[in-house]
């Protein structure tokens, strides 16, 4: 698949309705390429259809917890994401 010759893989997913129904809408920016998906699920076998294969460079996501089924060469979380969702005492 062109997509997993990319160096670097960010994946990240947003609510997207078809219909009327919940469905997930997933980015993943490559080097050169942009590559979307829409499942209905968001869980982790969503992942491995578009990582059929193992992935041989770095995958840098949120920290949802399908994102570690992902068979890759290295993983990289970025912070800004939760640190929007952390509330100060």
């Amino acid at each position: 698949m062109e997509s997993l010759k990319s160096c670097t893989l960010h994946a990240d997913e947003t609510g997207w309705r078809v219909s009327g129904k919940t469905h997930w809408l997933r980015c993943f920016a490559g080097d050169e390429r942009v590559f979307y998906m829409i499942d209905r699920s968001r869980g982790s076998p969503v992942l491995q259809k578009f990582f059929a294969e193992s992935f041989k460079g770095t995958l840098t996501t949120d920290f949802w917890s399908p994102h570690k089924a992902v068979v890759c060469a290295d993983k990289q979380n970025y912070w800004p994401h939760p640190a929007r969702c952390r509330r100060d005492p």
